[in-house]
């Protein structure tokens, strides 16, 4: 069983002490005499989600909610009997856990995708408990039976692992998507394991050369409290490297990635400007995450180096910005410290994400809409004031008009990129600067369905042409 020093751990992430002590009392006493498949108390998992989302951060109606979410699916105990005990909030985070227990793959069972949207959009702690459980659960996934291993693991790689990513938990996002790619891709992730090891000499004297180089240049150039990191990339992302330049692993040259962490954003900039002094950068490898933050919050500035004939990828950001990097949304959620822009980004997506659900649209159109929806690719467009619009990659003028606005949408009849006109089928890039042409007469036509890449402004073209 939890030993007293155990419950101290989680107690410690608590505001409420006796609260949360309750609830695992609670859980303890209801899940008394039931086993994981590993033949430990089943009391363990709950607590462990719940000791997870502490160490995320998240306040102690998560916990609570942690330690109760098996509840209503594996014991007698119904959304009432929760109500009565920890309120109404808790309850509801229960239930909709409790709905959206398994989701095997994209392509199936739409109705339980189409709910965890909806829980989603009501309350998002649903969906980082969940990734907790999901967590915990790929942590001792060689307990289940392989068929089942293998569509649990398939549900994570293509559904949650991409969730943790668009709420900017990257640590979380990694670890989800490394274990599942061990599970459906065994060999491929030994082989890569294998090939890193013998690597690792290599990559590790170019690690020490960096951290000796750029200690020696800060202490000279007065950057003091400078953390840095260095680390060989992870499997998976070495894996869709191979893929995508169709070269074998030792003939990558970018498997070492280098953090930088200072005290302030001024800092930042500083580092860069230091950090190529030394090396020599890679051209077209700078990008600043800082001025133009991703849709997850993600801040950075990263930029690719030759390190003595090893290409080295280097992300700067400070001390605040690496803890959004590493847990998202969940890093704030305690202390309410996110900044405004940061909310509002986070409230568009999740209305955007929320709002294509009220269109009846076919399993496919389902399917190819979420997909989209979590997608990793993003690029950032700018309106001819300088403000930034972050969209999906691939996306086309038509989906830029309607970022800015509904009606500019909804009216479109030409626009500039760079100065240049371009038809309403233009695929944007990064850093493009869009100005949109109106007018009063100008209204959508099905074919901006075939020409639009958001599910966001396909939405909003139907809503329009149903209007008409």
């Amino acid at each position: 069983m939890i030993k007293k020093i155990e419950i101290e751990t989680l107690l410690a992430q608590a505001s409420d002490r006796d609260f949360v002590h309750l609830a695992f009392d609670w859980a303890e006493k209801h899940h008394s005499g039931q086993k994981r498949l590993d033949g430990s108390p089943y009391i363990l998992h709950p607590y462990r989600v719940a000791l997870e989302l502490g160490k995320w951060k998240m306040d102690d109606t998560s916990l609570i909610a942690g330690l109760l979410h098996d509840l209503i699916e594996d014991t007698d105990v119904i959304q009432g009997d929760i109500d009565s005990e920890f309120g109404e909030e808790i309850a509801s985070i229960v239930t909709a856990l409790t709905k959206i227990k398994e989701l095997p793959a994209i392509s199936k069972d739409t109705e339980n995708l189409r709910q965890l949207i909806l829980a989603m959009g009501k309350d998002v702690r649903v969906i980082i408990i969940r990734l907790a459980d999901k967590l915990d659960n790929m942590r001792t996934a060689e307990f289940l039976e392989p068929g089942h291993r293998e569509r649990f693991a398939r549900g994570v790689l293509e559904i949650y692992a991409p969730l943790a990513h668009r709420l900017g938990m990257n640590v979380v996002k990694t670890e989800l998507e490394n274990r599942a790619f061990a599970v459906l891709h065994s060999d491929e992730f030994k082989k890569i394991e294998e090939r890193l090891r013998r690597l690792h000499p290599r990559a590790s004297g170019v690690i020490k050369a960096v951290e000796r180089d750029l200690a020696q240049k800060f202490h000279t150039s007065g950057v003091s409290d400078v953390i840095i990191q260095a680390r060989v990339k992870s499997p998976l992302s070495i894996y869709r490297k191979v893929l995508k330049r169709s070269k074998k692993i030792d003939e990558l040259e970018d498997i070492i990635a280098v953090r930088i962490i200072t005290e302030d954003t001024a800092d930042c900039y500083k580092v860069l400007a230091l950090l190529h002094e030394i090396y020599i950068p890679v051209s077209g490898s700078f990008t600043d995450y800082i001025s133009y933050p991703k849709l997850n919050m993600y801040q950075s500035i990263h930029t690719t180096c030759d390190v003595g004939g090893e290409i080295v990828e280097f992300q700067i950001r400070t001390a605040a910005m690496h803890r959004t990097s590493e847990y998202g949304i969940a890093a704030h959620w305690r202390y309410k410290d996110m900044s405004a822009r940061a909310v509002a980004g986070l409230r568009n997506w999740l209305d955007s994400f929320y709002e294509w659900q009220m269109d009846k649209l076919s399993r496919e159109e389902f399917v190819r809409n979420l997909k989209t929806e979590l997608s990793y690719d993003e690029i950032f467009v700018l309106t001819p004031k300088g403000d930034v619009k972050r969209l999906i990659d691939g996306s086309s003028v038509i989906d830029f008009a309607y970022a800015v606005h509904s009606d500019i949408g909804d009216h479109f009849r030409g626009c500039l990129v760079n100065g240049v006109m371009q038809p309403m089928h233009y695929i944007l890039k990064s850093g493009d600067r869009v100005e949109i042409l109106t007018a009063k007469r100008a209204h959508p036509s099905h074919d901006w369905l075939k020409i639009a890449k958001s599910p966001s402004t396909r939405y909003k073209i139907r809503r329009r042409l149903r209007d008409k």
